[in-house]
């Protein structure tokens, strides 16, 4: 049927259309906004479409994302040693578990 295929070709232009400007929006704004204000901290004369501002970008994700990582894995941590000893346990430090002595 043509309407079938006139209909999938629209869509298909459709989503293309918005997946480029999401990406497009996406990259510009989070990745090179990111570089630029690091950049910015260091020098007043910054391309704000360089190719050193995308570096910076991406790097400062990569390092935001780590911190995030090794944050949560530190709280998570602490977290389940201050439940155990709230619990009456003793956190073993070295397995990392929690012993409860049975009464």
């Amino acid at each position: 049927m043509p309407i079938a295929e006139v209909t999938g070709e629209w869509l298909g232009g459709l989503f293309r259309l918005l997946g480029n400007f999401f990406i497009e929006k996406v990259l510009e704004v989070l990745v090179k906004g990111l570089g630029y204000s690091v950049c910015r901290i260091f020098s007043k004369s910054v391309d704000q479409d360089g190719f050193v501002v995308a570096i910076v970008g991406v790097f400062a994700w990569i390092v935001i994302g780590v911190l995030i990582y090794f944050g949560y894995e530190y709280f998570s941590t602490q977290a389940a040693i201050d439940s155990c000893l709230d619990s009456g346990g003793r956190f073993n430090y070295d397995q990392q578990i929690c012993e409860r002595q049975n009464a």
